[in-house]
């Protein structure tokens, strides 16, 4: 299939604006309708890029100019509407997570795939040279024998973050705090790298912010091949620090923080570090940029122009859902959760 994929974007805040600025970067790739119940939002994001602005999902999904839309709405939300979208035959690209419960994402993945649609989900760590020099490394034998698989993000929320966007820190449409919504990005990238986790061992804290969620988690993992880990996941580290992926084998060792890889240290191979400059999400959710969305996008597209399965399917977030799950199952129950959940588990206070 040749030609350009008509996108839509659906939610005209902060994140579907980067959405809109990535996609003018990507060939083969147009922005033509933007999405959201405020119409004023949605006119003044449409025009600056050539769009038109809809007030209305089910009245959008009628048009001839859309060929995917990209769901860029509270957490809550997301399998609702993608599966809405990909009944109608439309792509649907998703921003983490998923969903906020394993149900609701199985029926998203499940309207994709029985309508003969992608569903991709978007884990942009997973497009950095550093994180895919690192995957490659560890599922190819160059780092030996797995032993120790870390994942932390240490980062700061200043309580604004949480009062101005009421659905931020509620179980009913953020999921949880932390670990789902900032969180989720080192999560996955641990699983890809790493593999499927066996085992979880949790604990949770609301340690700083007024809300109903924890800005505070630390687990214990143990990984199908043996080895174990750590996920560290908070908004309320002041002020605020680079994610860090630590992957250590019996032949060596890999670090990465935020886009750079920090430190490679593999027998017989030359020490190397490189650092890339990707911003980082810290402290101001604002500061990432588009630039992490443009691989995902471009990779999305291909995905539908080539008839291939997008490099993070609705499979693969499915299962790195499944893992933020059993985090919070643990903390919740204070007891270890094995892997896989119960398939209607869903966390809650």
């Amino acid at each position: 299939m040749a030609g350009t994929v008509r996108i839509a974007i659906l939610g005209s805040g902060l994140i579907g604006a980067i959405h809109a600025a990535a996609i003018a970067e990507v060939p083969n790739a147009k922005l033509t309708v933007v999405i959201d119940s405020f119409e004023e939002r949605a006119k003044q994001l449409a025009a600056e890029y050539g769009a038109v602005a809809e007030t209305d999902l089910a009245r959008a999904l009628e048009r001839d100019d859309i060929d995917a839309v990209h769901i860029c709405t509270p957490s809550g939300t997301h399998a609702k509407l993608g599966t809405m979208v990909a009944e109608a035959g439309k792509h649907v690209l998703v921003e983490k997570p998923l969903d906020i419960t394993l149900a609701a994402g199985r029926r998203l993945v499940e309207a994709g795939e029985s309508h003969g649609v992608k569903v991709a989900v978007v884990f942009q760590k997973r497009f950095t040279e550093s994180a895919q020099r690192v995957h490659e490394a560890a599922q190819g034998g160059r780092l030996g024998k797995l032993i120790e698989c870390d994942a932390s993000i240490k980062w700061y929320r200043e309580p604004k973050y949480y009062s101005d966007s009421p659905w931020h820190g509620t179980w009913a449409m953020d999921g949880g705090g932390a670990l789902i919504n900032q969180g989720v990005h080192m999560v996955d990238l641990l699983k890809w790298v790493a593999g499927p986790v066996r085992t979880v061992v949790a604990r949770r804290r609301t340690a700083l912010h007024k809300i109903e969620v924890e800005d505070l988690i630390d687990a214990i993992v143990e990984f199908d091949n043996g080895a174990l880990g750590v996920i560290q996941a908070s908004t309320a580290l002041y002020p605020g620090f680079p994610e860090r992926l630590s992957i250590h084998g019996s032949k060596g060792s890999a670090i990465i923080e935020g886009s750079d890889l920090v430190q490679w240290d593999v027998q017989g191979e030359p020490q190397v570090a490189r650092a890339f400059g990707l911003p980082t999400g810290a402290s101001d959710p604002g500061a990432i940029g588009h630039r992490y969305h443009v691989p995902v996008i471009a990779d999305f597209v291909d995905s539908i122009l080539q008839n291939r399965p997008p490099m993070v399917t609705g499979r693969d977030a499915l299962d790195t859902l499944e893992l933020v799950m059993a985090v919070y199952k643990s903390a919740q129950e204070r007891k270890e959760a094995t892997l896989p959940l119960p398939p209607d588990w869903r966390p809650g206070p």
